[in-house]
């Protein structure tokens, strides 16, 4: 499915890794019990802000891929398509 829409968008993605953890730590995301960060996903703007945010508490916690779409042409795509000074 995100194949699809990569294609039919031209939309690309990142994938960051953080072997020290230091990011993970920083964004409040390691646990403490098993020292393995919960999963994140976020999406950031052209301008290197976070757009949208999805944590996960629990090793089974998936977003719906519809709901991290939906996040994508909201807050990435639609802002790119809007008309200077909208």
């Amino acid at each position: 499915m995100l194949v699809k829409y990569k294609q039919r968008t031209g939309y690309f993605m990142n994938f960051l890794a953080d072997p020290k953890k230091s990011i993970i730590k920083a964004y409040k995301q390691l646990n403490a019990e098993t020292q393995i960060s919960f999963k994140g996903i976020y999406l950031v703007d052209k301008k290197g802000n976070i757009a949208w945010r999805y944590l996960s508490k629990e090793k089974t916690d998936n977003p719906p891929v519809e709901l991290v779409l939906q996040a994508i042409d909201e807050n990435i795509l639609a802002p790119l398509q809007a008309p200077a000074g909208s």
